[in-house]
């Protein structure tokens, strides 16, 4: 992630399932009170932002769900497809 952000300058941060953050390649705000990572917790992607311009200066949050082994790492309700899997 640090590598992301030296090459890119572009911060990264890894957020778990309850909100915390786990890991960032810089200090930074905390994001997980955000619409956008609610979202991607929700297992869903967010919505695009509107239009950017080259001259648009301010943040961009940028939130995606990630799948980790069978079930998404950050999406709720698997325990009910889990038990209903089972019936």
């Amino acid at each position: 992630m640090q590598r992301y952000d030296e090459v890119y300058g572009i911060a990264v941060i890894l957020v778990a399932r309850d909100g915390q953050t786990l890991a960032a390649s810089r200090p930074g705000p905390a994001v997980a009170t955000t619409d956008r990572v609610r979202v991607a917790l929700a297992g869903r992607r967010s919505e695009p932002y509107p239009l950017l311009l080259p001259w648009d200066d301010g943040p961009m949050l940028l939130a995606e769900p990630v799948a980790g082994g069978r079930r998404g790492a950050g999406r709720r309700g698997d325990h009910l497809a889990d038990r209903n899997a089972a019936q």
